[in-house]
């Protein structure tokens, strides 16, 4: 156990990247730019588990 003041490195927690597979969804959409970058921005790193969880959510912010 870590005392006051120390911090510990075996709770290291990574950030899942995006998929190819939410690449591929994106450019199947055709979406131009700007719409990809806000999409991004919007979902993040955990876009792939969001989509799969909520898939009318992404529909709803391409249109």
């Amino acid at each position: 156990m870590a005392r006051k003041g120390e911090h510990t490195t075996s709770q290291r927690r990574t950030t899942p990247q995006p998929t190819a597979e939410f690449a591929e969804l994106l450019q199947a959409a055709q979406l131009n730019a700007a719409q990809v970058a806000h999409i991004q921005h919007h979902y993040g790193a955990r876009a792939s588990v969001t989509i799969r969880a909520h898939p009318y959510r992404l529909a709803q912010d391409i249109d």
